[in-house]
């Protein structure tokens, strides 16, 4: 999922570089695009899983679940940006406001 927020903040990154005055349009088509990928990947996972005992059947249960490894792991992204690559910590931040604010 980590990667999906970071594809679609790259390619936004590099439009910026290109064309910084079309950034808003192409931030809501980053957007949708992130959530959509991120509908088929779940969906995908998901049918993959089958009927795992260890598989949470309650669409809430499995969301939570969900959100907490987004949430840990985008911790964890905090830090190695922070000493690997300050100029991409948006990219998890984002992840976590977005967590906090709304759900994933």
């Amino acid at each position: 999922m980590h990667s999906l927020d970071y594809a679609a903040a790259s390619a936004l990154y590099e439009h910026d570089a290109i064309r910084p005055e079309s950034r808003g349009a192409l931030q809501l088509r980053s957007e949708d695009w992130r959530r959509r990928a991120e509908q088929v990947f779940l969906a995908g996972y998901r049918a993959a899983i089958g009927d795992c005992p260890s598989f949470p059947r309650n669409e809430a249960s499995f969301s939570q679940l969900i959100e907490i490894s987004v949430l840990e792991k985008a911790l964890y992204k905090i830090c190695y940006e922070a000493a690997n690559r300050p100029d991409w910590i948006h990219i998890p931040l984002a992840g976590i406001v977005e967590i906090i604010c709304h759900g994933k």
